[in-house]
């Protein structure tokens, strides 16, 4: 059995041919497993912190939001149903996987079309 819960597909998908050929393979995979999972879970916890430098911030209606390093978005869609898409929101992350799942989760609560999803590093934007 392979468990690769804290790692990509990209990472492990390769392994699947080499593995079929011997072994009857069952992949499982979804923002209940894994490291979206983690992510998810992390993400919960640091809203507190993310709702006071909000307000703080004073963020007015127009102003475009950056988060870099989304993950799997769980902050993203928290400040899209927080100011009730009066502002820009966009994600940037380097994983691929992380960013479809963002994707994933978004729409899954109505939010495809609030929240813009960037492949990239901090350093591009």
């Amino acid at each position: 059995m392979l468990f690769p819960l804290g790692l990509a597909p990209s990472q492990w998908q390769p392994l699947l041919p080499l593995l079929s050929a011997r072994y009857c393979t069952i992949t499982v995979s979804g923002p209940a497993l894994g490291m979206v999972a983690f992510l998810e879970a992390r993400g919960q916890g640091y809203l507190r912190v993310v709702r006071s430098l909000v307000d703080e911030t004073r963020l007015r209606p127009g102003e475009t939001v950056l988060e870099a390093g989304c993950g799997s978005g769980v902050i993203l869609r928290w400040l899209a149903r927080h100011t009730n898409g009066a502002n820009h929101i966009t994600g940037v992350d380097i994983n691929p996987y992380l960013l479809r799942e963002a994707a994933a989760l978004a729409r899954k609560e109505g939010m495809a079309g609030v929240i813009e999803l960037r492949e990239g590093n901090a350093d591009t934007f």
